[in-house]
């Protein structure tokens, strides 16, 4: 695939065309970062912030920030990941794009769990579900209602952890997402043997592992098997 947008980006330079050359080189990244070279995937994304800022698109340029975040987080460089986010907040706002916005919430919230700084990562979940809920973007406010879930379990409050996890069940739900449902329903199970409640852990389990099969996730249904 890399010869082909090589090609494609020669021709996109060749035609004066910025819009399409920095589509290709956003995927050139994303190639490299799925082949696990991760500093050639950081070049290419550089790239793509420098035309998206030639273009004003603030909105592009935050989704790239974004994006260099979760690479360097991936590298476990902790300080230049926060930079990139604080970066793309910046951007987020100063576009007005609330949906932009709660993405890179979403990303705090999640960098601050895996930093184990549980407090912090309550705090952004919060501050992103309200704008969520704002944008009325469904999907969105799923996501980091699991994330808040997650930062409560660290907190070792697994009762408030359940009830932002049933919030998220019922939106997976009325979105038609299986595989996050099934997802949610094991995240569900953990959460009450947590609470001690093993009945309703298996019970959950049992719910979640035909869904893991119907939509083809091995993994999730491998996990489940573990647990039962």
């Amino acid at each position: 695939a890399l010869p082909i947008y090589e090609e494609a980006l020669v021709l996109s330079r060749a035609a004066q065309d910025r819009s399409s050359e920095t589509r290709i080189l956003n995927q050139i990244g994303e190639l490299y970062d799925g082949m696990g070279e991760k500093q050639k995937a950081l070049e290419y994304f550089a790239k793509v912030l420098l035309l998206r800022r030639a273009l004003n698109d603030r909105e592009g340029e935050a989704r790239t920030h974004v994006r260099i975040s979760e690479v360097y987080k991936e590298l476990g460089e902790m300080q230049k990941t926060l930079d990139s986010l604080d970066s793309a907040l910046q951007l987020s706002r100063a576009a007005s794009d609330l949906a932009g916005e709660a993405t890179v919430l979403t990303a705090f919230g999640g960098h601050y769990v895996s930093l184990g700084d549980s407090r912090k990562a309550v705090e952004f979940y919060s501050r992103a579900i309200a704008l969520w809920r704002t944008a009325g973007d469904r999907s969105g406010e799923a996501k980091a209602l699991s994330g808040l879930a997650k930062a409560y379990i660290f907190r070792y409050e697994p009762r408030r952890a359940l009830r932002y996890h049933m919030q998220a069940l019922k939106l997976h739900r009325i979105l038609g997402d299986r595989r996050s449902e099934a997802h949610t329903l094991h995240n569900i199970s953990w959460t009450y043997y947590a609470l001690g409640q093993k009945k309703e852990a298996l019970d959950y389990n049992s719910r979640a592992l035909p869904l893991m099969r119907a939509v083809g996730d091995h993994r999730g249904e491998a996990a489940i098997y573990t647990n039962l």
